[in-house]
């Protein structure tokens, strides 16, 4: 939460400075700059305007790496379900010939996350066992809470929308577990606040109950964090992920 106060604080001097970077040709830096704000932007409902920057960048002025980086972003910020799903794709074999695991692992949570808005569950279930794999090989699993956490969130929402609420529970309670062994108690009450805005919006009233109800329930923070989160949401009319 620190730095997610911090880039919406100093946003105004970040655009600024991705600004300079690319206005000088310096575009893996802007690629890595990107990646690393993409995320606060999107809690603080900037989503349009971190997809704004992915469109100074064009992948051919980057590098490997910087391309990676610059694909997982653009993900990140898209809500086109079909375009989200190609993009990430793209990222997770691009990192993966790269051999970074952690930005594989990020893409493949993402992909997953796009099959299941296109209902494609098998494929969301496969992408989610591959970052699974991904993070297995990881040597520093505390420096990526977000998919440590991520991983059994995604396969919750699968088993959410399959009916099967009481899987969902099991796994969201394992992600609960990862994010508090992490040190990151306010990631399990976020996400699932966000999930259980995606399912107001799209009438699913009883799904977004049992998702808040998880919320309240999986850290003592978790309350603050759905209602900060819902409210946030719901006044700033950003989609959840």
């Amino acid at each position: 939460m620190t730095a997610v106060e911090q880039v919406e604080t100093d946003r105004h001097v970040l655009r600024l400075g991705f600004d300079h970077l690319v206005d000088t040709g310096q575009y893996d830096a802007a690629a890595e700059l990107l990646w690393s704000v993409w995320l606060p932007l999107w809690m603080t409902g900037h989503t349009h305007e971190a997809l704004a920057w992915t469109n100074r960048l064009h992948e051919n002025d980057l590098s490997e790496h910087g391309r990676a980086r610059w694909l997982v972003a653009r993900a990140g910020s898209n809500r086109v379900a079909a375009d989200l799903f190609t993009t990430a794709e793209r990222a997770m074999r691009l990192a993966e010939r790269i051999d970074d695991a952690s930005l594989a692992a990020e893409a493949a949570i993402f992909a997953s996350a796009a099959a299941l808005r296109l209902e494609d569950f098998d494929g969301s279930q496969t992408l989610l066992a591959r970052a699974e794999v991904l993070m297995n090989k990881r040597l520093d699993v505390e420096r990526d809470v977000w998919a440590a956490v991520h991983v059994p969130i995604g396969y919750g929402d699968g088993a959410l929308l399959r009916g099967d609420r009481a899987a969902a529970a099991r796994h969201w309670r394992t992600a609960a577990d990862t994010a508090r062994k992490l040190g990151s108690e306010f990631s399990v009450p976020a996400v699932l606040a966000e999930c259980a805005q995606a399912a107001r919006s799209e009438g699913r009233l009883d799904d977004a109950a049992v998702m808040l109800a998880a919320a309240e329930l999986s850290v003592p923070a978790g309350r603050a964090a759905a209602d900060t989160l819902g409210g946030r949401g719901r006044s700033r009319g950003r989609r959840p992920r």
